[in-house]
């Protein structure tokens, strides 16, 4: 029963684990592009105060 089922359950752990991958990949992008943002606004700041 368990041999016959074997690359079901690989399959489905695959696929669990490729989505975890992606969430965290896409969140960790989205927090890269936050930050990005924010380093920006600063410079931006400080380069206004500099004038």
């Amino acid at each position: 029963m368990l041999q016959r089922d074997a690359p079901r359950i690989l399959y489905v752990a695959i696929v669990l684990v490729t989505l975890a991958v992606g969430a965290t990949g896409v969140y960790g992008l989205y927090d890269h592009l936050q930050s990005m943002k924010e380093f920006n606004a600063r410079l931006k700041i400080d380069s206004d105060e500099l004038r």
